[in-house]
């Protein structure tokens, strides 16, 4: 989740995490903090904060903001559950995505994953969770089963749904972790340091409107590709 988050972080305006706490995934924390604001990082879901988000959506219309829900590790069940299954549905009227991560697809509720336009599976070892999910999603059960069984370290099966004519691809996650704050924070200093101090427009110009991660590092990239293309079936 952190790599993909970190790969489309332009794209969204805004990012809602409830995702435990910060300490359950730290990477993603400091991706918050880097690109959007970190007080939407929260322990447990919060159905007025739903609620009052999809009502702004709605009444900015053509200026709505780009926004992503991010759903792991929080327990949901009755009114919070059917509110998550209505985003999944109709969260794309109000210009919010949401991405979901479980142990267990069968733990998502059933009408969300109806509404998934993408899925990645990166261990599937339950039989009970293998069969509900070819089923639900593979057009070539056979090979879906096959490619699942031998996937390596941080890959996934990704499967989309929103073509007549299914592809199955593989898709290989790159590893962030948290490099030494202090060098982090030394970084940041000389950058600040060559900045102008001005009010000039000068100042607004050369001033970015966000800053790279430099408290992340890539452990799997090669120095071929930054970005390398899933392998197609």
């Amino acid at each position: 989740m952190s790599d993909l988050v970190h790969r489309m972080s332009k794209k969204f305006d805004l990012v809602v995490a409830f995702i435990g706490s910060a300490a359950c995934n730290p990477v993603l924390s400091e991706i918050m903090l880097q690109h959007f604001d970190p007080r939407f990082f929260f322990s447990f879901w919060k159905p007025e904060l739903i609620a009052k988000l999809m009502e702004q959506q709605e009444a900015l219309g053509s200026e709505r903001r780009s926004i992503l829900i991010l759903v792991d590790d929080i327990i949901l069940s009755g009114k919070a559950e059917e509110q998550l299954t209505h985003l999944a549905m109709r969260g794309r009227h109000f210009g919010i995505s949401l991405m979901m991560c479980a142990v267990s697809y069968t733990t998502l509720p059933k009408k969300a994953r109806r509404s998934l336009d993408v899925l990645l599976v990166y261990s599937l070892p339950m039989q009970g969770d293998m069969k509900v999910m070819t089923w639900e999603f593979a057009h070539r059960n056979s090979m879906a089963e096959h490619v699942l069984r031998n996937l390596g370290e941080h890959e996934a099966l990704v499967l989309e749904t929103l073509q007549r004519r299914q592809q199955l691809f593989i898709w290989k996650a790159d590893v962030l972790s948290i490099e030494n704050r202090q060098n982090e924070a030394s970084q940041v200093r000389e950058i600040l340091k060559r900045q102008p101090c001005d009010d000039s427009p000068s100042a607004h110009h050369r001033v970015p409107r966000r800053t790279d991660i430099h408290g992340l590092k890539n452990d799997t990239q090669s120095g071929e590709s930054q970005n390398p293309p899933p392998h197609a079936f």
